[in-house]
């Protein structure tokens, strides 16, 4: 969820480099939409590929170079990744603020699709600011 936020916000944020800023959480990436439960929630393999499609879009690669050899698969891993973290830990943010201002933000139907439905519409009224 916190990648999705980042993304659709189109905002990103660097992490810190400060060990104290350090937070332990996640889950790993081969489990990401596999996971079904008895109730209410089935699995979403699509997710990971969705992920995928949209890092490739967003990240600065050049993939020409990539072919020719001239950069290393691993660079552009890297950049990949990086740019996964930078959009989840917006993301992150905005999910931490929302969760101070109000504990139960997350666990209302009514709010969380009024915040995500908010965060469309901010990015559209920021982009249209920044094309002017």
């Amino acid at each position: 969820m916190a990648f999705f936020i980042g993304l659709y916000s189109n905002r990103k944020l660097q992490l810190s480099e400060s060990s104290e800023d350090l937070k332990v959480l996640g889950q790993p990436i081969d489990k990401w939409g596999n996971l079904d439960s008895k109730k209410f929630r089935h699995a979403y393999s699509g997710l990971r590929s969705y992920i995928f499609i949209a890092l490739v879009a967003k990240t600065e690669i050049d993939w020409i170079a990539l072919d020719k050899g001239d950069i290393k698969v691993s660079t552009v891993v890297t950049n990949l990744i990086e740019t996964m973290e930078e959009y989840a830990n917006y993301g992150f943010s905005v999910m931490e603020e929302k969760l101070k201002a109000d504990p139960s933000y997350f666990f209302s139907t009514d709010r969380s699709l009024t915040s995500s439905c908010n965060l469309l519409t901010s990015n559209l009224k920021f982009q249209q600011k920044t094309k002017n």
